[in-house]
């Protein structure tokens, strides 16, 4: 099957090859604590995460708070949560038990390899520096990067991979995700779906979209067969 070695595989970041859950709720928790909110679990965090820095902000605070309707005081609590994440990317991030090692292979069977994240790009990039992410992928892009001269917008846009495949220097490509906005920003960009099950999304939800990986085991197999659809073609 070794026959698309130009095909472009599009990671998302967090819940997908690094488990970032950590240090996200240690920055929220931090904004929070400091305006004496309370705070928020692993589990809360993990379903709060995937549209950007923005609105994990503005899911995190309570219901009653005044920053939902002061416009400011949403910005500083912005600021603040940036600000601590920005101090400590990757104090807890780590990669998923075997990603390491299918990103290797990929790259041995000559595809091109990209992160796209909803993180904001100068954070995308310490995390993907911090985790040692960035020696085994060619493009490491997120929210807000300019590529080709043009931004990169927040996924489900389909722009952000589009871009990917111009710098890219082929139309082929596969978008691998956790979650909802990766997988619609695939099925706008006319790209294959392959979803994992260990972040964000349910298996359930991500199969509407196409392949779902259980373990890094199969996903490997699965991007394989994703880049030899026809619809890569």
């Amino acid at each position: 099957m070794r026959d698309s070695p130009n095909a472009l595989i599009v990671f998302d970041l967090d819940g997908t090859l690094v488990d970032a859950f950590g240090d996200i709720r240690a920055a929220v928790n931090h904004a929070l604590a400091r305006r004496e909110y309370p705070e928020h679990d692993h589990d809360a965090i993990h379903g709060m995460v995937g549209n950007g820095l923005r609105k994990l902000c503005e899911r995190a605070l309570p219901t009653s708070a005044p920053e939902h309707s002061d416009a400011a005081a949403f910005e500083a609590f912005v600021a603040d949560t940036f600000a601590y994440y920005e101090a400590h990317p990757v104090d807890h991030a780590r990669f998923f038990d075997g990603i390491d090692v299918v990103l290797q292979k990929l790259r041995s069977w000559g595809f091109q390899l990209a992160v796209l994240s909803n993180k904001a790009h100068g954070l995308t990039t310490l995390v993907a520096e911090g985790t040692g992410l960035t020696p085994l992928v060619d493009f490491v892009v997120g929210a807000g990067a300019e590529l080709n001269s043009q931004e990169i917008p927040l996924k489900p846009d389909p722009g952000g991979i589009e871009r990917l495949r111009q710098a890219a220097g082929t139309e082929r490509a596969v978008m691998v995700g956790d979650s909802l906005p990766d997988a619609e920003a695939a099925r706008r960009a006319g790209v294959p779906f392959v979803g994992v099950n260990w972040g964000t999304g349910s298996r359930q939800e991500l199969s509407a979209f196409g392949y779902v990986a259980k373990d890094t085991a199969e996903l490997f197999g699965l991007i394989v067969v994703a880049a030899n659809d026809p619809a890569t073609r």
